[in-house]
């Protein structure tokens, strides 16, 4: 006991020497097993419908695991060497961290989690942007659908009863197409159709602007390769070609005297 009072009394200066890099990459592993074990209970709560006791058991884990995300939150900004000029470039985080608390906002809680599986693999998919899109729309559009199917399944006059469904409205809604087929009826429904086509319109902006630099950049290569000679690149040449000639004549030169 004495041992980990003693740990407890060092952890604070532990943790502000700490550099913020490895302080990321020890809490990368906990911030990603947090928001994997999140979305199973999260998954198992909505699409298997379990006995009140054990739904209840998992809504307690669930509020665990977000009060981890604030925790995990806060040390990290006491990691950071300025604290609170890292709050200002991370407040979005802070948002979404606070929402959950908001009257009606209780799915925000699977924002969060989505926020921390950004924050742990961020670091991974540098250079890897066509799988991060690829995981991102998955994600929102498999946990869109599960917060829709959620708050609308048992609401007279809703459209939104069965997963597959769910699936079909989050994936029109994400990419904006909105063929009103099936659309939410309410409040929370209606959110969570807000950040689905927020969410929508940043992925399409990121896949268009990496189609267009992918375009621009093989019409670039090609251009280089059929670009005719330029008169300062022949000159240049030519100048290369004397110079070579020079050394040839100077090396026969030494050749013939010995």
């Amino acid at each position: 006991m004495e041992k980990i009072i003693a740990w407890l009394k060092t952890l604070p200066k532990t943790l502000h020497d700490m550099p913020m890099e490895e302080w990321e990459r020890g809490n990368r592993w906990w911030l990603l097993g947090a928001s994997a074990l999140f979305l199973i209970l999260y998954s198992v709560n909505v699409l298997l419908e379990p006995p009140s006791g054990v739904s209840l058991a998992i809504e307690v884990a669930l509020d665990i695991i977000w009060a981890f995300y604030a925790i995990d939150y806060a040390l990290t900004m006491y990691v950071a060497e300025h604290s609170w000029r890292w709050l200002s470039g991370h407040i979005l985080g802070f948002i979404i961290l606070l929402l959950p608390l908001v009257p009606g906002m209780r799915f925000a809680r699977v924002v969060s989690a989505a926020y921390a599986i950004h924050t742990g693999v961020r670091g991974w998919v540098r250079g890897h942007l066509n799988l991060y899109i690829i995981g991102a729309c998955a994600l929102v559009i498999s946990m869109g659908a599960m917060v829709a199917l959620e708050a609308e399944r048992y609401v007279p006059g809703a459209l939104i009863t069965s997963y597959p469904d769910a699936l079909w409205w989050a994936f029109v809604s994400m990419t904006t197409i909105g063929y009103g087929v099936y659309y939410p009826v309410t409040v929370t429904g209606r959110l969570i159709t807000v950040v689905l086509v927020l969410a929508g319109i940043a992925i399409v902006g990121v896949i268009t602007g990496s189609c267009v630099a992918w375009v621009i950049r093989e019409v670039g290569i090609n251009d280089e390769k059929d670009a005719p000679v330029t008169k300062g690149q022949a000159d240049k040449l030519e100048r290369k070609l004397e110079m070579i000639s020079d050394k040839v004549s100077d090396l026969n030169r030494r050749m013939r005297s010995h």
